[in-house]
């Protein structure tokens, strides 16, 4: 294997570009922290520090800090979801403002330098530090910097899902640009000839911007391929080959380029929680996956911070609130609040709350509806909903859209029945029907207003989907998971994606 000159300049470069982008929102940041702690709080809080944005902008060992942290963190090497490197970010970010309001308070420079300003600074860098790295990213990937041009080797219903994934998480930057066909010995099949990973491909939001991959040769000829294609990475989804087989092909492909991304046989294994231990001696890989909701710490954790953000919430909602169950009153007749029976937590059943978006004994229109309708009762069987619902008033389309029909559901999580962010609540005939024999599984948390369903599509999704994403949910369940489900919500919900 070749090092080229040219690529290991193209990463130094992108990385150089990188650090610059931090440092420009770190800039930002601390002058919009500084315009707000002088020109705004000074009126009620006097200024201790005499210093301009200026001077304070040359005290260079501040933003310094920064990168020598996240470059600790490998912020500037791997290659991950952007999720997962904003999580990596705001764990950089906390320890080096940290180190940078120690070394301010410890040294005594208060009188320059204001511990204001340095929290400020680092509240702002927490949005605008990972906004800035994915626009930032994003153009420069558009220059053919930070990209990793990657080939799959073989064609199989797995390498496709992987050709998927990496097209829809572009944020890492490894394009793959085609496949390589493989000796008969290492023919690549799935785990069960081919169903499982159509079914996956059928069960993940559609990407009709797919592009196809070309036959850029065979994997005799890989070497001469990386040197003609710049080809860096490769990937061997081939989870079904023998131990033998799979490694004496990883050992093969590996001569020849940089990186190797290989799909393991445990694709029902929840592995967001893992970790990758190493057996030196045994030469033995070890993968620890953890079950965070059997802490009890967790638990408390997630009940504290649900509570919490629901409290926060209610208080600028109460207008919204109001108006809505003023124009639900004015506007149809029937009460403002629709109450239906839903499973919860270890299955006990609760009421839901939400505002009334149909006509006044819509449930019992339901029947005669789908009776006289083959298709609407097709659509309902399928994803448990109409989409165009002709019993939905006008103003309860407009709650749908929006999503405020759900706002109702804030005092179930008050009262401790639902969870901010968890499974879709569940009727029991549906949780018979769908859940079956994992009925235990989704018992384990209490139900969401939000989830990961809402974010994946919503109601594009058909039923069983649903169930399959709250059981990923579930089995992967960190806080943090729950902060980027209800960033991603609120995305959703502005642009009107998937909403009934």
């Amino acid at each position: 294997m070749s090092f080229e000159p040219k690529g290991m300049v193209k990463h130094a470069l992108y990385s150089l570009l990188v650090i610059v982008g931090d440092l420009s929102a770190f800039y930002l940041a601390l002058w919009i922290s500084y315009i707000l702690r002088v020109d705004l709080l000074s009126r009620w809080i006097p200024v201790p520090f005499t210093r301009s944005f200026e001077s304070l902008a040359l005290r260079v060992w501040m933003p310094l800090m920064m990168v020598v942290v996240f470059a600790y963190e490998g912020l500037y090497a791997k290659r991950v979801p952007f999720w997962e490197e904003t999580r990596a970010v705001v764990k950089a970010l906390f320890l080096s403002f940290l180190a940078i309001f120690s070394i301010v308070s410890l040294g005594k420079f208060s009188s320059e330098v204001s511990r204001a300003v340095i929290v400020n600074t680092g509240i702002v860098c927490l949005v605008l530090l990972p906004l800035v790295r994915m626009k930032w990213k994003a153009l420069l990937h558009t220059m053919d910097l930070g990209t990793k041009r990657t080939v799959l080797i073989g064609d199989s219903p797995i390498g496709r899902l992987a050709h998927q994934g990496f097209f829809r998480d572009h944020y890492m930057g490894i394009r793959l640009v085609g496949f390589v066909t493989v000796p008969e010995r290492f023919q690549i099949q799935s785990l069960d000839g081919g169903s499982e990973s159509e079914e996956q491909m059928g069960q993940t939001p559609s990407l009709d911007m797919l592009p196809p991959l070309p036959c850029l040769g065979t994997l005799d000829s890989l070497s001469d391929l990386v040197v003609r294609e710049g080809i860096r990475g490769a990937v061997v989804a081939a989870p079904a080959l023998r131990r033998s087989d799979l490694a004496r092909l990883v050992e093969k492909v590996q001569r020849s380029v940089f990186s190797v991304y290989m799909v393991p046989n445990i694709s029902h294994v929840s592995l967001l929680n893992s970790e990758l231990l190493y057996l030196f001696y045994e030469e033995m890989f070890l993968v620890g996956v953890h079950n965070n909701l059997k802490s009890r710490i967790n638990r408390w954790f997630k009940e504290s911070f649900d509570i919490s953000l629901a409290i926060l919430l209610c208080v600028p909602l109460l207008p919204v609130l109001i108006t809505i169950t003023l124009l639900l009153k004015f506007s149809s007749t029937g009460p403002v609040f629709f109450a239906q029976r839903r499973v919860g937590q270890n299955g006990k059943i609760f009421s839901i709350y939400k505002f009334r978006t149909m006509h006044y004994g819509a449930e019992e229109l339901l029947a005669d509806l789908l009776a006289n309708n083959p298709s609407l009762e097709e659509e309902y069987r399928k994803n448990r909903k109409l989409r165009n619902d002709p019993r939905v008033t006008a103003f309860g389309r407009f709650l749908r859209r929006t999503s405020l029909d759900e706002l109702p559901q804030l005092f179930n999580v008050l009262r401790g029945e639902m969870s901010l962010v968890g499974p879709r609540p569940a009727m029991e005939v549906e949780i018979k029907k769908y859940y079956q024999e994992l009925e235990s599984e989704y018992g384990l948390v209490k139900p969401g207003i939000t989830g990961l369903w809402q974010v994946s599509g919503r109601s594009n999704n058909d039923f069983s989907m649903r169930v399959r994403l709250d059981l990923w949910y579930i089995k992967n369940w960190s806080l943090w998971l729950d902060l980027v489900i209800l960033v991603r919500t609120v995305g959703v919900v502005l642009g009107r994606k998937g909403a009934l």
